[in-house]
Order: C-alpha cells, then structure tokens, then sequence
C-alpha cells in the first residue's frame, strides 16, 4: 500500500477511473482540506509514478472554489476523455459543479449552460434552495461521445442531466418533477454508468416497496424502464431486510453487475452481488444466500464492483473488525468467492492491513486487467488516500 495524497489536510472519499491510454493509466481524485476548505484533488499514474497534473493537486485543485466544494466524482470514457462533478457551497446553496479536462496543454474546464455560467456559482442544478432541499451524492459518467451524464439525490429524489455541448439538458423528465426515480418512497444512493452499447442506466435505492430495496433502470426511446428480464418497476432484488448503498459494473460484454450492503434486524450487514442474466438478475455462487459474499457477520460499507476483461468479477468494501476498519476484496473463483488477504501469511487480514481504519473503498480495472483499489486511511493520523 502507499498514501497517494501525502499532504497536511485530511484526503477522503477516492474515486478511480482507469484509462485505456497508456500514458494515463488512470486517475485518482479525492475531497482535501489542505487549502483550509475541502477541495477536489487528483492525480494520474502514468505506469511509472503519479503525476500532478496542472491545475489538479495544488492551489484548490481542481474544483478550485470559494466555498466548500466535496463528494467528489469521476468518469474516463474509451477515448480517455475525462470529466468530474462534486458538490460546491461556494453560492451559499449546495449545487452540482462539472468539469472536464481539455485543450493542449491540458486544463479543466467549467462546464455551464450557454445562457448560465457554472463559474457564477449555480453549477449543474442552478439551485438556490438552503438544506435540506440542496443537492446530495452525485456520480457522473461519460459517453463514447464524450458527453457527460450527472446524477445526483435531492428532495428523496434522483434527477439526471447530460451535457449536450451547449447546455444541460433532461431526458425524459429525468431533472423535473419527481425526476427519474419517481414519488413513491424515498431514493438515496444514485449512481450512473454508460452500456459498450451506449445505454444510459442509473441505479438507487429507495423504499417504494416499504423497505429499503435496489433499483436499476436504462433510458429507452420512450422514457426511463427496466432492463430486459427484469421486473418492469426496475427492482433488482426483493429483500426481506434492507438493501442500501448499491454501485453497479457493466462489463465487456455488457452484462450489469449490481452490488449492496444487505442490512438485517441483528445489526450485522453483509455484501449482496446480483448480476444480469435471460432470467433477470441471479446470483453468482453465494452473493444472494445469507451472509452474502463477505459473511462476516459484523458491519460492512460502502460495497464497490468491478470486473476484468474475461468477465471475472471482484467486489471491494469497508469491514468492521476487532480491532478496527479494513478494506476487504474478493473475487470469483470457480462459482466461489474467494478473499484476496495482504499477504498468504494472513489470510483474515484485509487488502489495507494497516493500524488506522480503512474506509470508503474505490475499486476498478486497470490496463493490464488487475484489480486496484483505493481508499481513506487513518494510520497517519489525518486520513490519507492509500491504494493498492
């Protein structure tokens, strides 16, 4: 493991996107106090070391803002365009902010409706609503044409708004009314990926059904629906406890992985993994009996999916223990999930290892098909970004 930040401020919440370009291997971004207010900062690897990218790391990174800016979120598509969104204050509203890194030499620019400027402080949602009604926990992803897809929660709600080159726009109500998730229940949790086909799903949580459950749905040409096999109200799995925190994979041969901390009346929580199939949505091995993939019967969190190029999937997330919080990973192997320990020598410790807690997991792919993964650690006092 090493500390990615590596500076005085407190470095929380990563978020990794990998890059198909071999120059940019990915890129790491993260919320930092280090200029006196949380800012977005991030770094690329470049296959040898990580690089400060101008206008990335230092004098408020790249969100560079007045106010508080946090949460932040990122998305690299296959031409290795890049784009991040996070949550900024520097309005006195909470407000939805994008960037993406462009030009020669490289710079992050605002992304603003043509008639509205993000930079005047009303971002992405052009709310000037005081909490509770102000934006929460945005995700952002990239289509093949570049164009950025933001999702966030607001109001129990989730809306979305892609970015047409001019302006941001809605599909389909997906940023009006009671958005894309709809008025029964309350939605937490959105998170937004782009098909190898060019599809648009979102996923949630919400309690529409009485208890808290997953929900996936696709934009179609007539609106929001669920995917194919699927129950038509977008429901992934039918819990009898509680379902939270989903975040979901399309992998290469657009098959959907969906992943959540399944809660239950003990005060335990396990890791749920369902996957796409001509059936709907099944199991792999034991990722939907009791205990799930982690079965530890203690606390997870913040549960992350990723898979590789064969279609091997690995699943991180933040475990309580004993004697403190560590990151945990387990992969497929031969229908059974299979822990992937620091070392062969200790086989029960997780993937961080390390003497402060370990927390908010970000995992992906990168180039040469290995899972990394990133995550807040407390070992050196301050959080700090570590990966591994």
């Amino acid at each position: 493991s090493r500390s990615i930040s590596g500076n005085a401020g407190i470095s929380e919440l990563p978020v990794l996107a990998t890059s198909s370009d071999p120059s940019v291997q990915w890129w790491i971004l993260w919320e930092d106090t280090t200029s006196g207010t949380p800012q977005i900062y991030g770094k690329y690897y470049d296959g040898q070391r990580f690089v400060e990218e101008p206008g990335s790391f230092l004098d408020g990174g790249i969100s560079s803002s007045p106010g508080q800016s946090f949460s932040p979120a990122l998305a690299i598509n296959k031409t290795s365009s890049l784009a991040a969104a996070w949550l900024d204050g520097s309005s006195g509203f909470v407000n939805v902010y994008a960037k993406v890194l462009s030009g020669s030499p490289p710079a992050w620019r605002m992304l603003h409706d043509a008639d509205t400027s993000s930079a005047e402080g009303l971002g992405v949602t052009l709310r000037q609503q005081a909490a509770p009604d102000a934006p929460l926990d945005v995700d952002i992803a990239l289509d093949s044409q570049g164009r950025p897809w933001i999702v966030w929660l607001e109001k129990h709600r989730i809306y979305l708004k892609y970015y047409s080159g001019a302006r941001f726009e809605e599909a389909f109500g997906s940023a009006s009314g009671d958005g894309l998730s709809g008025a029964q229940g309350e939605a937490l949790h959105p998170k937004v990926r782009i098909s190898q086909a060019g599809d648009t799903l979102v996923s949630f949580s919400s309690t529409a059904t009485g208890k808290n459950a997953v929900y996936l749905l696709s934009l179609g040409e007539s609106g929001w629906q669920a995917l194919a096999n699927a129950p038509q109200s977008g429901l992934v799995y039918a819990p009898e406890n509680h379902s939270s925190r989903p975040d979901f994979f399309i992998d290469s041969f657009d098959t959907v992985w969906v992943v959540w901390e399944e809660h239950f009346s003990s005060g335990v929580s396990e890791v749920y993994l369902a996957h796409q199939t001509t059936l709907g949505f099944s199991a792999e091995g034991s990722s939907l009996s009791f205990g799930g993939i982690s079965s530890t019967g203690w606390q997870v969190s913040d549960p992350t999916v990723a898979v590789n190029q064969s279609g091997s999937p690995y699943v991180a997330w933040s475990q309580q223990t004993a004697e403190n919080t560590e990151i945990y990973v387990s992969r497929l192997d031969n229908g059974f999930w299979r822990p992937m320990p620091f070392s062969s020598a200790e086989p029960t410790k997780g993937v961080s290892h390390t003497r402060g807690h370990s927390i908010t997991p970000s995992l992906n792919i990168d180039s040469l098909d290995r899972p990394i993964v990133a995550w807040a650690d407390a070992s050196q006092g301050n959080y700090e970004i570590y990966l591994r």
